[in-house]
C-alpha cells in the first residue's frame, strides 16, 4: 500500500481521468454510451473507497450495461485495489475465470 501512496496523489489520478474522459453521457465515446456494446461476460472490481471510480459509478455503469456483471468492492482498497488487496483481488479473478 505504501507504493501505491507513493506513487499516486489524488490530483494526479484526478487530471489524468480528467483529460482522458468523455464528460457528455450522450456522447458515443462515453463510458455509460461504449458499456452497452461489451457482450463478454464482465467482473468488474473496485475499491470501496475509490474516489476516482466510485462505488455509485460502478454500480451505476453496471445498471446501464443491464447484464448482470458481478461487482466486487474490496473493503478499505482506493483506485488501486489490484494492488491494495492482492490476494482478495486474485480469489474473484479465479473465482470468475473458473465459474465461466
Amino acid at each position: 500500500m505504501d507504493f501505491v501512496h507513493r506513487s499516486n496523489t489524488v490530483e494526479g489520478i484526478l487530471s489524468i481521468v480528467e483529460q482522458s474522459q468523455v464528460h457528455d453521457v450522450q456522447d458515443p465515446m462515453h463510458t455509460l454510451q461504449l458499456v452497452k456494446q461489451v457482450v463478454a461476460p464482465t467482473l468488474l472490481l473496485g475499491g470501496a473507497e475509490d474516489r476516482v471510480a466510485s462505488a455509485l459509478e460502478i454500480e451505476r455503469l453496471v445498471a446501464e450495461a443491464g447484464k448482470g456483471w458481478d461487482v466486487v468492492l474490496f473493503e478499505g482498497a482506493g483506485h488501486n485495489c489490484v494492488f491494495e488487496t492482492p490476494a482478495a483481488w486474485a480469489k474473484e479473478v479465479m473465482r470468475f475465470l473458473s465459474d465461466g
